[in-house]
């Protein structure tokens, strides 16, 4: 929590919604990462790709897999992705506001998680087409380079509770840290960054949080062999028990 503010029910919904970010801006949930403390919560699971309206089933993140809770006729060994369910309190007019500077694939896991909490959002990119898509949705959007402050005012950040920085260029990550703070000082942003040596150095520059992609990827990649480890000890163990020596 920011120091010298009061803990309301508006704050606790938006300190809870700044894990989800973390949570789903990289990439998502998958089959083999590692968010222990989301074991066991119910969530939305949807297919990582090809994804359509009705594709959604019921799910929960258990020790390590998603487990999902209704009948799915999805192929054998298509990857998945959690979106959390939104908190049982009501949050329409909690006055939530989010900017996302870049709309990549980070960008869009954002945009459908907020949109699934009817949290309100601007898309702020550089790409024209991306914008002209983005509002032909529907959607709030503004063509700019996040790393400008009149880009950052035009998104409507003065009124934002959040800044979802996921642009991978780090050098406009960091001057838009510095953009930010001089607009809305109070503003959480969470960033992406390359490498872990560039997250101390964007934290020190304003971010409130940081996303690795090395350590994203590092984890992934523990996880993944740790469960397929586990996956053949536990066949050899079985077979041990059964009598038989493995090979």
């Amino acid at each position: 929590m920011l120091p010298g503010r009061a803990e309301t029910s508006g704050l606790c919904i938006q300190r809870f919604l700044i894990k989800m970010l973390l949570l789903v801006g990289c990439c998502g949930v998958e089959a083999g990462g590692g968010h222990g403390w989301y074991t066991g919560k119910k969530a939305h699971v949807k297919p990582s790709t090809g994804f359509r309206g009705n594709d959604s089933r019921m799910g929960v993140w258990r020790n390590g897999r998603i487990e999902p809770l209704e009948p799915a006729d999805w192929p054998e060994g298509m990857r998945f992705r959690l979106l959390p369910l939104p908190p049982a309190a009501p949050i329409a007019g909690s006055s939530l506001f989010v900017v996302i500077a870049g709309f990549g694939l980070p960008g869009r896991y954002i945009a459908e998680l907020l949109e699934e909490w009817s949290v309100p959002f601007c898309v702020l990119d550089l790409n024209p087409q991306t914008i002209r898509t983005q509002l032909a949705l529907g959607r709030r959007a503004v063509q700019g380079d996040a790393s400008k402050a009149e880009a950052l005012r035009a998104a409507g950040l003065a009124e934002a509770n959040v800044l979802a920085l996921t642009i991978p260029e780090q050098a406009a990550v960091e001057k838009a840290c510095l953009a930010a703070r001089t607009i809305k000082p109070d503003v959480r942003i969470v960033a992406r960054v390359a490498y872990a040596s560039r997250g101390m150095r964007v934290l020190r520059q304003g971010a409130d949080e940081v996303i690795i992609a090395e350590q994203e990827v590092a984890t992934r990649f523990y996880d993944r062999l740790a469960t397929w480890l586990t996956d053949e000890l536990s066949g050899a163990l079985t077979t041990c028990a059964g009598g038989h020596a493995p090979e």
